[in-house]
């Protein structure tokens, strides 16, 4: 019965995520920008197209700390406006915590085939061993 090394548990997780879909920042901040605006009131909203760096910006801290514009409108009309990409960032969150956890409480392959059939593409094989360098994330950033 083959054991996992900690390296291989790492290649693992890393061409796991490598592959799950990542939040377009840039695409987020254009939307809910624009979700604000809508909801600005109308004098306002001119003053934004016309002067928006004379408005008052928002740091919201989640889902990825953008700074946005928001004029008059509302911290609960705000909360509402971000809880989409939260939950989204929430998801993609926990999917990974999941991933790492499931990896991690493995010691055997077949323990991992066993929990995580459908990411068997990922697990090393003698055909095809873990080797250096493993795909590129940045495990720095999420925890």
């Amino acid at each position: 019965m083959k054991l996992l090394t900690e390296f291989e548990k790492k290649y693992i997780i890393r061409g796991i995520l490598a592959d799950t879909p990542k939040i377009d920042i840039g695409k987020m901040h254009k939307e809910l920008q624009a979700s604000i605006v809508e909801h600005m009131a109308p004098a306002v909203r001119e003053l934004y197209k016309t002067h928006p760096h004379a408005l008052q910006t928002c740091n919201l801290g989640e889902p990825t700390y953008l700074e946005v514009v928001v004029g008059d409108v509302d911290e609960s009309t705000l909360d509402s406006l971000k809880k989409p990409y939260e939950v989204q960032d929430q998801a993609i969150n926990d999917f990974e915590k999941k991933i790492r956890d499931s990896v991690a409480a493995c010691t055997t392959l077949q323990q991992l085939e066993d929990l995580l059939p459908d990411f068997k593409k990922y697990f090393p094989t003698a055909e095809k061993p873990a080797w250096f360098p493993p795909p590129c994330v940045d495990e720095g950033t999420k925890k």
